[in-house]
């Protein structure tokens, strides 16, 4: 299968999450001969001051993100102007983080950046057969196994993660199926629709994006730590938020305050 690799984020990427992107990403998709393209666009800031996550002015290294399995890849520098106007449909809600929308705005860098590289993708006018998203400053901890994973999927499959779904799913890692896929990488042109009825919400807006194309979810066994500066890592709990995924797609509903839902299980009960 070809297969793209879409890489989005700050360019804060460390020697170490290079290396296990190549060991349990990579290596596993040409070890089962697939054919892979790399495309990322980063966003390019010096320092990063984020309460929430604990950082004030952490110096950041970007260069080892040129590293990265990539054939076309694009710098950004990190300015309001680039979320502005969907800050301000998300400024119309409450602040889920209560920290005057500094992590909101941060999430919105994310899915700006996100879009920027989906968008690098569709301007090579190449179609893939799966489309791997993933954020290149985890250090992941574990291979995919494609030869599992691919044959059960189809063009409206997306693949996430368990863990950290918080009434959506993970916003971290995820492969797709293209109908998925597109779905995926343009979520943030969904931010004035979604914060019209709810708060904006990065794993719910996931959600919001794969319903809305009735995508169909299966589960992603892969899990992956957050790397914060050249000696720490962020520790993991990945029994917190635990979504019962299963091994084969299947499809599922979203409400905004009821968050993911699997109808057809419930139908099964006798």
């Amino acid at each position: 299968m070809n297969v793209a690799l879409v890489f989005f984020g700050l360019a804060r990427v460390m020697p170490s999450t290079v290396a296990s992107i190549y060991q349990n990403v990579v290596e596993p998709l040409r070890a089962d001969g697939h054919a892979i393209q790399g495309f990322a666009a980063m966003n390019l800031v010096e320092a990063i001051w984020n309460p929430r996550s604990g950082e004030f002015g952490v110096k950041l290294n970007s260069g080892p993100s040129l590293d990265l399995p990539c054939d076309v890849f694009a710098y950004r520098k990190q300015k309001s102007d680039l979320i502005e106007p969907y800050l301000t449909f998300a400024k119309a809600r409450k602040d889920m983080y209560e920290d005057d929308f500094k992590s909101v705005s941060n999430i919105l860098y994310q899915l700006v950046s996100l879009r920027a590289a989906w968008s690098l993708l569709e301007a090579s006018g190449k179609t893939f057969d799966r489309y791997v998203f993933l954020r290149p400053d985890l250090r992941w901890l574990n291979p995919l196994v494609p030869a599992e994973l691919f044959p059960v999927m189809d063009e409206k499959s997306a693949a996430i993660p368990a863990w950290h779904g918080y009434g959506g799913f993970n916003d971290r890692i995820a492969v797709c199926g293209h109908i998925a896929a597109k779905a995926y990488g343009e979520r943030v042109d969904l931010v004035e629709e979604y914060t019209r009825k709810a708060p904006l919400h990065p794993e719910r807006l996931v959600a919001y994006a794969l319903s809305k194309v009735e995508g169909e979810i299966c589960n992603l066994p892969i899990r992956g730590v957050r790397v914060r500066s050249e000696t720490e890592e962020r520790r993991e709990n990945f029994e917190k938020s635990v979504l019962d995924l299963r091994a084969r797609p299947e499809p599922f509903a979203f409400h905004r305050r009821e968050g993911v839902t699997f109808p057809a299980r419930a139908m099964a009960v006798p």
